[in-house]
């Protein structure tokens, strides 16, 4: 039997791809393998924006943006029958990223640089998890990268 959730089983993620732009579908699939019974809360998918700051001598942690979905309900979740497959789809948010788009001038280098690094310090993470009460969850956490919009091509009339 394992002790508080640890060794229960395994989770497994996939996503459609790891390169995002906002506004783009992130689908993904995860894949749950038990050893044993347990009861549990239930599997959710979690999709976050998150950026480090120092103040001082702390560092933390802000949510900037944050969305789950719910894949499956609490109840007994059982080791037979093999794998349990979930899919889930998240949109990537336009307004957390900067986007201006500056001149090519020293300036405009300068402010695209500015822009550049703010958006580096943000942090993109979507994760899947069966919520096991009192214990450890069986869950996987993936990075992603998300990249400010696509430069938009002029329409031609």
């Amino acid at each position: 039997m394992a002790i508080l959730g640890l060794g229960i089983g395994k989770m497994e993620l996939r996503l459609n791809k790891t390169q995002f732009y906002p506004e783009e579908v992130i689908e993904g699939s995860a894949m749950l393998t038990l050893n044993e019974q347990i009861n549990a809360r239930g599997v959710l998918a979690t999709f976050w924006a998150e950026r480090q700051t120092r103040r001082g001598k702390s560092t933390y942690t802000d949510v900037l943006y944050k969305r789950e979905e719910r894949l499956d309900t609490e109840r007994l979740y059982n080791s037979s029958g093999g794998a349990k497959n979930y899919s889930f789809k998240f949109t990537v948010p336009r307004g957390i990223l900067a986007e201006n788009q500056f001149g090519s001038d020293l300036i405009g280098g300068a402010m695209s640089f500015l822009r550049d690094m703010g958006n580096n310090s943000i942090r993109w993470y979507v994760s899947v998890k069966l919520d096991i009460p009192m214990g450890f969850d069986v869950s996987k956490k993936q990075q992603i990268n998300v990249n400010p919009g696509r430069q938009m091509q002029p329409r031609l009339q």
